[in-house]
């Protein structure tokens, strides 16, 4: 570890993957729109845009943890953590709409994870490579703020939510 990065705070260790994982966030909700919904009160835009920016905070975290080695090392070491994360949480999916009886969960769950962790992966040393820092502490937090406040937005607009069912008599013969 360098003296730079000893003296940085866990906050600013934590931005780059933050920062790409809140990126990802972004094209993980849009994503989300056109999937078909396991539950719309369960699986909406507004989870969706929540769960995502509390991914991007514990990939930070990931990240900052993996302060010591050369980038190409942390990187190594992060995209294996990632690919666990990404097994980890389809296989909960899996596991999930089997105990539960929820349709649609894993392929509801697998394309939205598959986007977070491979775009986190790739964007991460990109943004720790090209991003000040300075930057990066203000535009995260607005960024993830203004992200979920777009989902409660979309989700009380009822935007990707499923169509009901029809509740009309069909046809006479």
């Amino acid at each position: 570890m360098n003296d730079a990065s000893e003296q940085q705070s866990l906050y600013d260790r934590a931005l780059p993957a933050s920062a790409a994982a809140t990126l990802a966030a972004i094209a993980t909700v849009a994503l989300s729109i056109p999937l078909r919904s396991p539950d719309d009160l369960f699986a909406n835009t507004t989870s969706v845009a929540t769960v995502s920016a509390l991914g991007a905070v514990v990939l930070g975290i990931v990240w900052a943890s993996m302060a010591s080695g050369s980038l190409n090392q942390r990187t190594r070491r992060f995209a294996t953590v990632n690919a666990v994360l990404y097994i980890a949480t389809v296989g909960t999916a899996f596991v999930a709409e089997a105990a539960a009886e929820i349709s649609n969960l894993v392929s509801f769950i697998w394309p939205l994870a598959a986007v977070m962790l491979a775009a986190t992966t790739i964007g991460t040393p990109l943004v720790q490579n090209y991003i000040p820092s300075r930057t990066l502490r203000v535009a995260t937090p607005v960024v993830i703020i203004a992200l979920v406040t777009a989902g409660v937005v979309m989700t009380l607009n009822e935007v990707g939510f499923n169509e009901p069912p029809s509740l009309s008599l069909p046809p006479p013969p």
